[in-house]
């Protein structure tokens, strides 16, 4: 009996190391997303600061979409 309970109660915590490791690696994810999304959004409104193209090139090149772009043109990002 006291192995079967050490045997379950170590399948036990191998899953909830694995499903912390699951969540942690999500997050990582989701705020290297972020980061990435900020970054395209500057990097835009730089583009528009500088007058570096047409509303289509300058959604092209960031990969926004043409109305992310022209939101940001009219200042109602």
């Amino acid at each position: 009996m006291n192995a079967q309970w050490r045997h379950r109660y170590m399948t036990i915590e191998q899953e909830i190391k694995l499903q912390a490791r699951n969540l942690a690696q999500d997050m990582a994810k989701d705020i290297a997303n972020d980061i990435a999304s900020e970054k395209t959004l500057e990097t835009a409104k730089k583009m528009i600061a500088a007058n570096l193209g047409t509303a289509e090139q300058i959604a092209s090149v960031t990969g926004l979409s043409l109305e992310q772009v022209k939101s940001l043109k009219t200042g109602k990002s």
